[in-house]
């Protein structure tokens, strides 16, 4: 995934120095945003947001503590970096919303500027407290723009009768747009989620995932190490609509989905590719690890078997198993993967193959 980043000094102040903390893996899960940790210039731990972000970031960071914001693509964040045991801790916060409201508005603003230069007419603004903020270039009541810009409105015709023109008729109520912002930002988030993850399963859907995949090969190639990948399809689940209905299916897939998670490390990913396939990226897995991750799996499948499976169409899973090479691309490993798992199932189903 191509990607440019641009870093600057962000508009806020460095937390008060760290002299580092202890992580527990598990707190990555429970940060809203993306978050790892960087050790080495590589992450190592965090997050699905944040191993992908910290992937990104190829240009040096700021001795932490620290906050900067970044351009990454087109989207933009705030990263406060902390001093943590065993390299640099990243939270980050997705500001690409506000970004785009803000030059949203400053693009309507100078549209209005332009459009007034243009215009014989008498145009202008006025602050909260009253004064001229902007004037048209021709001025008024026989002041030039220069004389009236910063001027209060009612200094240049106090005994004026009537309804007063450069007064506001309503009072300005920031708090409601505020809101209306961060209720716009949470849907933004809510729709970015959503996205990216399968409705049923709550994992990363296949669009997602290849996007992940290929962040985290290229990531693989410019640090010498790599990963193994796990495709994972279903044996005779069919039977398991045919027999108890979609509803069991839909569950029997929550239930593997549930499983996938429970045994992933931080830093690994799940999805469910379409139906009943699924992968496992594992991140600095070889394929000792692997096959472990597999056999975890197929002993975890028992249950399932037990609970939807039909007597004479056995509940089974068919692994492929598949190393990644140097120049691997998300697409040519998923291939290769998708064919060992073939491999498993012409080869007996509820086992695993290693591909060649």
């Amino acid at each position: 995934m191509p990607t440019t980043l641009v870093m600057s000094p962000a508009i806020f102040m460095p937390p008060p120095p760290s002299p580092g903390v202890a992580l527990d893996p598990d707190l990555f899960a429970l940060f809203p945003g993306p978050a790892a940790l960087i050790s080495s210039g590589r992450p190592v731990a965090g997050n699905t947001d944040g191993l992908a972000l910290a992937a990104c970031l190829t240009d040096p960071l700021p001795v932490p503590p620290a906050q900067v914001r970044v351009l990454v693509g087109a989207r933009q964040f705030d990263l406060t970096l902390l001093p943590a045991i065993g390299g640099v801790l990243l939270l980050a916060r997705d500001a690409t919303l506000e970004r785009n409201l803000i030059e949203a508005l400053a693009r309507s603003r100078q549209l209005f500027r332009d459009l007034v230069q243009c215009s014989s007419e008498f145009a202008w603004e006025t602050t909260p407290d009253g004064r001229f903020g902007f004037v048209s270039p021709r001025g008024a009541l026989g002041f030039a723009a220069a004389e009236l810009a910063g001027r209060p409105s009612q200094e240049i015709a106090a005994d004026a009768e009537g309804p007063w023109p450069f007064a506001d008729s309503e009072p300005h109520d920031v708090t409601e747009a505020r809101e209306r912002a961060m209720q716009l930002a949470d849907a933004h988030s809510t729709a970015m989620r959503l996205s990216r993850t399968d409705d049923l399963t709550d994992l990363l859907n296949r669009r997602a995932f290849v996007t992940e995949l290929d962040v985290r090969l290229a990531n693989a190639r410019r640090h010498g190490h790599g990963g193994t990948l796990l495709y994972i399809d279903l044996d005779h689940f069919k039977a398991v609509n045919d027999v108890l209905g979609h509803g069991a299916g839909d569950a029997c897939l929550k239930a593997l989905a549930a499983e996938i998670k429970s045994c992933g490390r931080v830093g690994d990913l799940g999805a469910r590719l379409g139906g009943d396939e699924f992968a496992i990226w594992l991140e600095h897995t070889g394929r000792q690890g692997g096959v472990r991750k597999a056999e975890k799996l197929l002993a975890g499948c028992v249950a399932l078997r037990e609970t939807y499976g039909a007597a004479d169409r056995p509940l089974g899973l068919s692994i492929g198993i598949a190393i990644s090479r140097a120049g691997d691309t998300a697409a040519s490993l998923i291939t290769r993967a998708d064919e060992a798992m073939y491999e498993a199932k012409h080869g007996g189903k509820n086992r695993h193959a290693l591909a060649g």
